[in-house]
């Protein structure tokens, strides 16, 4: 039996396998957190957390999110709507309850801008978003 490909492809086959294999699980939520902010989030808080002026606030650098690793996590689960100031400036634009996205990718959201937008890092898991989610449905 010829197979399609030549042993060279083997290594280079099994290598990608044996990578996704190892991928851990915050390496993972890292990528779906890029990945569910870039399909939920970027439009108004931007590519780099830096938000629209007058509008959405920025992500990068923000005090809310620095002070309170649960923010993200309230905030897409119940929405925000007034005006919200962030460093000296102000913000009215709505946003939107989002409660259709998972615990899951609420937790990667929350861990990608907590990670990413010099927020000091942290991780948000999808336990304590379940337990925002709870609180939020009172």
């Amino acid at each position: 039996m010829k197979l399609p490909f030549a042993r060279a492809s083997y290594p280079v086959l099994f290598g990608a396998a044996a990578l996704s294999v190892a991928l851990m699980p915050a390496d993972a939520m890292a990528v779906n957190g890029k990945k569910s902010y870039a399909a939920n989030c970027l439009a108004c808080h931007q590519a780099q957390g830096q938000g629209i002026p007058g509008a959405f606030p920025p992500l990068r650098d923000n005090p809310h999110v620095q002070d309170n690793k649960l923010h993200i996590a309230k905030t897409v689960l119940s929405g925000m709507s007034g005006e919200l100031e962030v460093k000296g400036k102000t913000y009215n634009a709505m946003m939107p309850a989002q409660p259709h996205l998972t615990d899951v990718e609420i937790a990667a959201i929350a861990t990608y801008i907590l990670q990413n937008f010099d927020n000091g890092g942290g991780q948000v898991t999808p336990e304590e978003v379940a337990e925002v989610r709870e609180e939020v449905n009172k």
